[in-house]
């Protein structure tokens, strides 16, 4: 047997569209079925679904109180009422005063700011809102009613002149009151209605009805216009169409509008000018020390128009409305009377206290004593020192003093400072100069003065060592001995004179003055001599040793065929051989050809015993003179 199993597959008839939801309900599939939900903000089974109205009973939105509710088709709308602003759930009042641009912008205008509303009034009880309330417009009378509303209860939000209740209620007031009037023969006159105060009894109500003209507007003609408009049926009397049922009793009466209470108006009269009420208006007038100038009051200045009564002795000051009278300087009293102050005697003056007080009409003089300048309130003391407008003496000195001045002599002088004599102190022995210095009077003092050889400022005077700094005058080449009170000069040894001239001896000059060698030559030196060996020689200078050439380390005439001789102090070459002789520097000896003896005689000169000695000096020097000369000869020929 074959068994079977069937498979059956569910329809979605929310997908498939075979379902009969309503257009605003949810379809939703089920196993095998479907059912239908209504959408938000409908109400029904499903199939059938209709709008719920949220705004009926207003439980079922979420609007403020200050909001429209609108409904719509599954839903609704909060939108803020008009005076208000926000999302429509929460509405905030809109303060219509400040916003830019403001409301109530006209000349003259204020504006009152209420929840969701505004009101403008003008502030000068003289004027009142045109009829599109853009500007105040002046009125000519105004007159105050009263009424008492009997089927409204006074709630206490009334008391609030700020609240949205205070301002429904006077709206409604203000309105009805608006049409009444307007129905009366007065209508053509008629400007507008202010509510001064509401009150409770029932609800009362104080108004202000303004009008562009005085003709007919008096009590007993209001109270008949306004009565014959009123809706008067069997069930009571109404304020014109509305449904706000009167009492039976309307009073009118002059409104004072001078009178503070009335805070809905302030007089125009400005600082300086009081209100005084009127019937049907009121009357600004000038107080007392001003004057109408056709725009306002002004202040009359009293002292320039001499109306005050102020002291001759007095100033004026004008003040605001007034002035006022104070007596000038010297003067006492309230300025109306014044009287002269006697400075001096009452000692309310300010002269120095080195002055002298003279009383004059209404004030007083101040004169600075002798000795004293100044314009008498300060008074500076005179230097007459300094001035030179003392007597003292010249040889005085003048010591200023307050409102005088001193004279006394100066130190070394006597009198009385205004006759002062010189002091001789040297002659007196008042001095005090050294033992070692001169006194020498001078005017008025004395100077001491250290003797030559001393030094000091004459009152202490020291030995001078003139060596030692130098302010002797020995000479160079002397020696300075220091003495008391002066000094010695002895030339130095070398050296000749009184020791300020010193000279220098010439030790070599005769030869007895030093002590040299014959072999050796004298040089004179300053203040000394210096002994030099002659060529030759050699030795210090006071011996003198001849020196033998011909032996030396180099000897000399060293050259070949020469001989040497020695003399003392000297040497000469000859050569040996008779066919030679010495070349011109005697460095060799060169070959001749002729030789020839001559012979001649020498009669200025004295032949000495010494030329015997063929070795001595003498004998070389005789010999060398005779040669240079006969050579010299010979090479002239």
């Amino acid at each position: 047997m074959n068994s079977f199993k069937l498979n059956f597959l569910d329809i979605n008839e929310c997908t498939s569209g075979s379902h009969n939801c309503h257009d605003n309900a949810t379809c939703s599939n089920s196993d095998g079925s479907f059912y239908c939900t209504c959408n938000s903000g409908y109400t029904g089974n499903g199939t059938f679904c209709e709008d719920i109205d949220e705004c009926i009973n207003g439980t079922d939105n979420n609007c403020s109180p200050n909001a429209i509710c609108n409904n719509q088709v599954g839903t609704y709308e909060c939108v803020c009422k008009d005076g208000y602003q926000a999302n429509g759930s929460q509405c905030d009042d809109v303060d219509e005063c400040t916003v830019t641009p403001p409301k109530c912008a006209g000349g003259g205008q204020r504006c009152t700011n209420f929840p969701g509303a505004y009101r403008c009034n003008c502030i000068s009880p003289r004027q009142q809102l045109n009829a599109d309330e853009s500007a105040c417009i002046d009125v000519a009378a105004s007159i105050q009613g009263g009424i008492v509303i009997i089927n409204r209860e006074y709630k206490p939000g009334y008391d609030d002149t700020n609240s949205r209740e205070y301002y429904e209620i006077t709206e409604e007031i203000i309105i009805a009151l608006e049409v009444n009037f307007r129905r009366t023969g007065l209508a053509a006159i008629f400007v507008r209605i202010i509510i001064i105060r509401i009150y409770p009894g029932s609800v009362g109500v104080d108004y202000v009805a303004t009008f562009n003209n005085t003709n007919g507007v008096n009590n007993q003609n209001l109270q008949q216009e306004v009565v014959s408009q009123l809706n008067i049926t069997n069930n009571g009397t109404f304020l014109s169409d509305s449904d706000l049922q009167l009492s039976e009793v309307l009073t009118f009466q002059d409104y004072d509008e001078c009178n503070p209470a009335q805070i809905i108006h302030i007089p125009d009269c400005g600082n300086n000018a009081t209100c005084a009420n009127t019937n049907t208006s009121y009357d600004c007038v000038c107080n007392d020390g001003f004057i109408n100038n056709g725009t306002g009051c002004i202040n009359i200045n009293e002292c320039d128009g001499n109306t005050d009564n102020c002291s001759g002795n007095a100033t004026c000051q004008d003040t605001e409305g007034s002035f006022e009278c104070t007596c000038n300087a010297g003067y006492t009293g309230n300025g109306v009377t014044c009287r002269n102050i006697i400075e001096c005697t009452e000692e309310t003056d300010t002269c120095h206290d080195n002055a002298t007080c003279i009383d004059t009409d209404g004030s007083f003089n101040c004169s600075c004593n002798f000795g004293y300048t100044g314009n008498g309130f300060d008074c500076e003391d005179v230097d007459e020192c300094a001035l030179g407008t003392d007597n003292c003496h010249d040889n005085g000195t003048c010591d200023n003093t307050n409102g005088s001045f001193a004279c006394t002599c100066n130190s070394g002088y006597s009198g009385d400072g205004i006759t002062c004599e010189d002091i001789d102190e040297c002659d007196l022995e008042r001095d005090n100069c050294d033992g070692n210095a001169t006194c020498h009077n001078t005017d008025g003092s004395f100077e001491c003065n250290c003797r030559n050889g001393y030094s000091g400022n004459g009152v202490t005077c020291e030995n001078i060592d003139e060596c030692s700094t130098g302010s002797h005058n020995c000479h160079n080449n002397a020696l300075c001995t220091n003495t008391v009170g002066s000094f010695e000069c002895d030339c130095d040894s070398g050296f000749q004179g009184n020791g300020t001239d010193c000279e220098d001896i010439d030790e070599c000059i005769n030869g007895t003055d030093n002590n040299c060698s014959p072999n050796a030559i004298c040089n004179n030196q300053i203040g000394t001599y210096e002994c030099v060996c002659r060529d030759g020689y050699q030795g210090t200078g006071t011996q003198c040793d001849d020196i033998n050439e011909c032996t030396a380390t180099p000897p000399k005439c060293a050259g070949a065929g020469q001989r040497c001789t020695n003399f003392p102090g000297a040497y000469r070459c000859n050569c040996i051989s008779p066919r030679q002789q010495l070349n011109a520097d005697e460095s060799a000896c060169i070959n001749v050809v002729a030789s020839v003896q001559g012979g001649i005689r020498i009669i200025n000169r004295v032949f000495k015993p010494e030329y015997t000695d063929t070795n001595s000096a003498g004998y070389f020097e005789i010999t060398q003179v005779i040669i240079i000369a006969l050579e010299a000869n010979y090479r002239n020929t």
